[in-house]
């Protein structure tokens, strides 16, 4: 992790920025981690520099730092998902739908690195994001494919734990995932049996309890909040 920090910039102006410092981490680590890391957000900040919800880059000043706006909200683990409507889902949704549009994917867009304000939505932590050209082809057109199905089906899981309403590609992604997702998965289920640890699949079990709605003529895609006991939800701290 870098240490983080804010501070008012420029001197008097009333704006905060964040800065992200590796200096204090071991030379190995900033050489093989950290520097391709800031590489990547620096990237991706400077591409998507004009689009809203997206922080500015302000600064990148040597290879173990960057300076970034500061963006305003709550992050979505820290809001009751009751408080939450679908509009704001419907912006993330529209947000996430402009980024891939200008060839860029977040890849880690779980509940931290979401930020909602009065119904506005902005993401943070661009890390792990990646760049494609506007024409992919072979190898790097599937990796786009790929990483754009990861940033989609975190979405969904949005929609799924706080709004409760999925379109049928939001259940694909959700039940089958990219063709990477199951890979790991079958993996990590498989290290799984190894250590004799039972992992609890939530989004299962609230898709199963969704499908059982649907099935009986209610809306589609949609469980109301009323019909969906608090032992069945997952908490907002599993939504990863």
């Amino acid at each position: 992790k870098a240490d983080v920090s804010e501070l008012e910039w420029p001197p008097g102006s009333g704006e905060r920025v964040v800065v992200k410092d590796f200096k204090n981490r071991p030379r190995w680590f900033r050489i093989l981690a950290a520097r391709p890391m800031l590489r990547r957000e620096a990237r991706a900040l400077r591409a998507l520099k004009d689009v809203e919800g997206v922080p500015k880059l302000v600064a990148y000043p040597d290879a173990d730092c960057i300076v970034q706006q500061k963006m305003p909200g709550i992050q979505l683990q820290e809001i009751d998902r009751h408080d939450v409507d679908e509009e704001t889902v419907v912006r993330l949704d529209a947000l996430v739908a402009e980024i891939h549009e200008r060839g860029v994917t977040h890849g880690d867009l779980h509940h931290e690195n979401i930020l909602v304000q009065d119904g506005q939505v902005a993401l943070i932590d661009w890390a792990t994001a990646a760049m494609f050209p506007q024409k992919n082809r072979g190898l790097r057109g599937w990796l786009f494919e790929e990483f754009q199905a990861l940033d989609l089906r975190a979405v969904a899981k949005v929609k799924l734990f706080y709004v409760r309403r999925l379109s049928q590609e939001d259940y694909d992604l959700l039940e089958n995932g990219s063709r990477a997702y199951r890979s790991v998965k079958k993996l990590r289920h498989a290290l799984d049996r190894i250590r004799g640890k039972k992992r609890t699949d939530r989004v299962n079990k609230l898709l199963d309890i969704m499908k059982s709605k649907r099935a009986n003529d209610e809306p589609a895609g949609l469980v109301s909040r009323e019909h969906t006991s608090e032992e069945t939800v997952p908490e907002n701290e599993h939504i990863r």
